[in-house]
């Protein structure tokens, strides 16, 4: 019997030890990818504004004349918008597969955004404190 239960404590342990490990990679891959901030559509001008922390947050999109806000979260390589002011209101959420290129730059996939590439954009504001 005291044999059963050492090989549950250290089944036990190997298994926090996995699943602490791939929590530690998801959240490096997280700051990494840094995606809060302003996002320019390369070939439009499609802006996506992400506010919040590295996986859910505020958004507001801004493209042909039309803004629409709410809600995203980032499900694995999924990035879902809750659209909660603007056209699209009380829809269910876009879906987009979200790909990653190099620094700054991510891939939209789904329903009306077809491969988009997005470009970080900054903002150039520096504070001028006396």
């Amino acid at each position: 019997m005291s044999t059963f239960v050492g090989i549950f404590l250290f089944v036990t342990w190997i298994g926090f030890l996995i699943v602490r490990r791939l929590q530690m990679r998801r959240a490096r891959w997280l700051r990494q990818l840094n995606l809060p901030g302003s996002w320019a559509w390369d070939d439009g001008d499609s802006v996506l504004d992400l506010s919040g922390n590295h996986s859910s947050g505020s958004f507001l999109l801004r493209e042909a004349g039309e803004q629409r806000s709410g809600r995203w979260l980032l499900r694995g390589h999924s990035l879902q918008l809750f659209v909660t002011k603007g056209d699209a209101e009380g829809y269910s959420p876009y879906l987009f597969d979200l790909r990653t290129f190099e620094r700054d730059k991510i891939g939209l996939d789904g329903i009306g955004r077809k491969q988009r590439l997005y470009s970080r954009t900054s903002k150039n504001v520096v504070s001028l404190r006396r």
